[in-house]
């Protein structure tokens, strides 16, 4: 085997050198320290929805009352609030408020606050159907 063939093995073998003597003189942190920030940001996520499940209950239970007599998707806003719309109609409801709140240039905070309903829906729908 001539001597050009033993090349790629020596560079790799001096890389492997590189890495164990950087590694010993601390230069390559260990991954504990990022681990114990994902933890702890993870956690901070959880209570973060934890709060906001909430807010979003308390404004579903008081939707009807915020929303005009004539809104769009009236039947399926009832059913947003009774927790019964499928994936589809959420989409659906989500459409509507879309269309009436390009209607208002987007100044209606009654429209704002139930696309934030069904948007929080739509997203507890995707995680696996849990609702507020």
């Amino acid at each position: 085997m001539p001597l050009s063939d033993y090349i790629p093995y020596a560079a790799l073998a001096l890389a492997l050198i590189n890495f164990v003597y950087l590694l010993i003189k601390g230069y390559i942190s260990d991954t504990s320290g990022i681990d114990k920030r994902m933890d702890s940001l993870e956690a901070r996520v959880v209570s973060l929805e934890t709060k906001i499940d909430p807010f979003w209950n308390v404004i579903c239970r008081n939707l009807p009352n915020l929303i005009s007599s004539n809104p769009p998707g009236k039947e399926l806003i009832k059913k947003l609030c009774d927790f019964t719309a499928s994936p589809e109609e959420l989409y659906e409801l989500r459409d509507e408020t879309e269309r009436a709140l390009r209607l208002t240039n987007g100044n209606d905070a009654r429209l704002l606050l139930l696309m934030g309903v069904i948007e929080s829906e739509i997203l507890k729908a995707k995680r696996g159907g849990k609702k507020l």
